[in-house]
């Protein structure tokens, strides 16, 4: 069995018993004088998955993976990384430099039941930590869960506790150490878990002078807007799908 070019399509293809199937490919996008690239290798993924859509907008071609090549046969995902990734550094001549591990934390999107609907608490951040309006957030210390996490944090910041509920959001980005000030000041990626955490309405919130300076609690619409990064917008577009709001 052998994985090669296919003129007029972009990609390393198979031929198998249902016609030429596609097993790898690199894409390239140009917006603005900018360039994106990324690199798809098959090794273990739901096929069927590709039933939904028009991959690469070929009708009359598949997909195929490792797995389906070469079944028991086939490498784990480690495996194959490790030998694409060896592959790759003898081709481009690439130098490999060590990477840190990526750093865990989660937020807890802090609400309450209000007169006209939910509110959520809006902190400011102090000078030196960013000066933006947040939630909850926090870093992961060693041996907590997530769960664990956003109840600490949520003690430490405003004094308060509350009710855990998971928003099915976890989601991964870049750190940058002018942006967002870590212990040693060091860049990394960063994987964040998103929870709502419900407090009681008459609570009183008691900030922690050397994260936030000042707080207020106000409707999702006004929550979403001040929210300076995605996944914290995002977060709130899903607690609002949860509360039917």
């Amino acid at each position: 069995m052998v994985a090669d070019r296919l003129k007029g399509a972009p990609g390393i293809w198979v031929e198998t018993p249902r016609g030429p199937e596609k097993l790898g490919a690199i894409g390239l996008h140009l917006r603005k004088w900018i360039s994106t690239h990324g690199i798809a290798f098959n090794v273990r993924p739901n096929l069927d998955h590709f039933r939904w859509i028009t991959p690469c907008g070929f009708t009359d071609k598949g997909v195929c993976s490792l797995a389906s090549l070469l079944g028991e046969g086939a490498p784990t995902w480690s495996e194959a990384a490790d030998s694409l990734q060896a592959h790759l550094t003898a081709l481009l001549a690439l130098d490999l430099q060590p990477v840190r591990e990526p750093s865990r934390s989660v937020s807890a999107l802090t609400w309450r039941r209000g007169a006209s609907g939910p509110e959520i608490l809006m902190m400011l951040r102090v000078p030196e930590h960013g000066l933006w309006w947040q939630s909850v957030t926090g870093m992961m210390e060693p041996g907590e869960t997530p769960e664990e996490t956003a109840h600490r944090e949520l003690r430490e910041e405003t004094g308060l506790t509350g009710t855990l509920r998971p928003l099915d959001l976890s989601h991964s980005f870049w750190v940058d150490p002018s942006i967002v000030r870590f212990p040693d000041a060091e860049p990394r990626f960063n994987t964040e878990t998103c929870f709502a955490m419900e407090v009681a309405p008459e609570a009183e919130v008691h900030l922690e002078p050397q994260e936030h300076s000042e707080f207020f609690w106000c409707g999702l619409d006004e929550a979403q807007e001040r929210m300076k990064w995605e996944g914290s917008k995002a977060a709130v577009a899903l607690l609002r799908k949860a509360l039917g709001h």
